[in-house]
């Protein structure tokens, strides 16, 4: 009988026998705690994103934001210091009322510290001059990070 089946037996039989309904919950307890080692030795939550760093990659010291000509679509990179945390929705891109969800991680900072989003050409002909850009994680834009003011004129070829 494997190991698993005996502990179970056992803590079923206490339950039972003895009236110690709290074994197997302190069991539980410590078998779950015990599961969820997701913190780093300093401290913080791990973000797979970490994983995505680039040999030699530094961590930005500042916020920039830049908006690129790439072949024949348009990048938008999004670094941060503090990073983008990992969260259960993904990080969102948003200039003015256009939404977009497709990024990668940044090829000089790694995903963690920066976002690359790609915009085709008619993507990128419907933003207006103007717009918010913001990123932000799930549908509401009011909590996330503010990049600024979307220029065509910054746009680097």
């Amino acid at each position: 009988m494997p190991l698993a089946t005996n502990v179970w037996t056992v803590l079923w039989r206490s339950l039972g026998e003895h009236g110690r309904w709290w074994l197997p919950v302190a069991y539980c307890l410590a078998l779950l705690s015990g599961c969820s080692r997701d913190r780093d030795e300093q401290g913080p939550p791990r973000d797979i994103r970490r994983a995505w760093q680039p040999v030699g990659a530094t961590r930005p010291t500042a916020e920039s934001i830049e908006v690129r000509r790439v072949g024949d679509r348009y990048e938008v990179e999004v670094q941060r210091p503090e990073g983008f945390p990992g969260r259960d929705f993904e990080p969102v891109l948003s200039i003015g009322d256009a939404s977009f969800g497709q990024y990668r991680a940044s090829p000089t900072v790694g995903g963690h510290y920066g976002l690359v989003y790609a915009l085709s050409d008619a993507q990128f002909a419907s933003l207006v001059d103007g717009g918010q850009i913001v990123v932000h994680y799930g549908p509401n834009k009011n909590r996330g990070w503010t990049f600024g003011y979307f220029q065509r004129s910054s746009v680097r070829q």
